[in-house]
């Protein structure tokens, strides 16, 4: 498993599951799902990217910042008018 990697879940000739290769590697509930998972056609390339900085980099600041802005009010921190959280 250290040298695993998950493009060798998918055939790539017909780019489809590789049934055989996921059955030997997950459990039979945990194989279901992803053998019922479609695959896009009209994907070409898979791309990693962070949708949290407009530069598609991951930022734990960012993170961060996101973590914050869901689990707590930060509203009291906002200054009227500047539009900007404190510590920006």
């Amino acid at each position: 498993m250290r040298n695993f990697v998950i493009s060798s879940l998918i055939n790539q000739d017909s780019e489809s599951w590789n049934h055989c290769v996921i059955q030997q590697v997950f459990s039979p509930n945990i194989s279901t799902t992803i053998l019922t998972t479609p695959l896009f056609e009209q994907v070409e390339e898979d791309t990693l990217i962070w949708k949290g900085e407009n530069n598609g980099v991951y930022s734990v600041k960012r993170v961060y910042r996101i973590c914050v802005e869901e689990l707590m009010d930060t509203s009291r921190f906002r200054c009227p008018g500047i539009g900007q959280e404190f510590g920006d």
